[in-house]
């Protein structure tokens, strides 16, 4: 299908795509409306060229307008491009009947999540019936140092690339058992590698624990991460062996699913 290129500003460039770029990833990290005037401080973009910009991707359902506070936010084009990218992995339909499975079988909230800039971006989810549950909103992003399934997914980065996100992600503490320092993190990942998963133990959010197993491609590269998560309480010493073995079965199936012939661990 033929897309007229009628939206854009005349002398469009990679300048302009990038300024594109910057204005939603502005809107999309900011969670909340904002006004032509909060976007331009945000991005240090021009008026004339902030405006041109959101009206076209206005046009284009990228992004919404408010008619009453004249506030932009990210449009529900944006999540169909997401959802579109995350079926041609090919987790969108087998991930879900997994997730589901180790729900129901863990009894806790079962994540997918996927490294996009070094943050975790949750593409799946299913809920038990439990009252008491963690909900992360799917495509919501999580810092990937102080997560189950972020640690996963930076275990098994290449040498190169592991060197460049300790060169661009600090590792921040969120709660006061988040891992902040290098070696003792280096030293995290290759337990993870070892084991075939890896926990947060409240490092993301206090009350919070989570346990995690890479799913990997046809060629054995891991492409996603399965996760449960639940209450600290729910999530004793005592269980964790239980529910490590839950993460990794149905990992290892998606896994399969996928092309994959093999085992989870390195």
């Amino acid at each position: 299908m033929k897309v007229k290129n009628t939206s854009l500003p005349k002398g469009t460039s990679a300048l302009t795509t990038l300024k594109t770029l910057e204005i939603l990833q502005c809107l999309a990290e900011n969670g909340q409306p904002m006004s032509l005037l909060d976007i331009q401080r945000a991005t240090n973009l021009g008026k004339t060229t902030c405006l041109r910009v959101l009206q076209a991707l206005e046009t284009k359902h990228v992004v919404q307008r408010d008619p009453q506070t004249k506030k932009y936010r990210i449009g529900l084009r944006l999540l169909e491009w997401g959802m579109a990218a995350v079926s041609t992995l090919g987790l969108q339909d087998v991930g879900r009947k997994y997730l589901a499975l180790l729900s129901q079988a863990a009894g806790e909230t079962a994540h997918v999540g996927v490294l996009d800039a070094y943050d975790v971006v949750y593409v799946g989810q299913h809920q038990p019936s439990n009252p008491i549950r963690f909900i992360a909103r799917i495509g919501s992003r999580a810092p990937s140092h102080c997560t189950a399934m972020g640690k996963v997914l930076i275990a098994h980065l290449e040498g190169s690339e592991r060197g460049l996100y300790f060169q661009q992600h600090p590792l921040t503490p969120m709660t006061p058992t988040t891992i902040t320092e290098r070696q003792a993190f280096v030293k995290e990942l290759e337990t993870v590698r070892l084991n075939g998963f890896s926990v947060d133990m409240e490092e993301h959010r206090i009350g919070v624990r989570c346990i995690a197993a890479p799913v990997r491609g046809q060629t054995g590269q891991v492409v996603a991460a399965m996760s449960i998560s639940g209450p600290t309480e729910r999530f004793s010493s005592d269980r964790l062996p239980e529910l490590a073995d839950l993460v990794r079965h149905f990992a290892q199936q998606v896994s399969e699913e996928l092309g994959y012939v093999g085992s989870l661990i390195d």
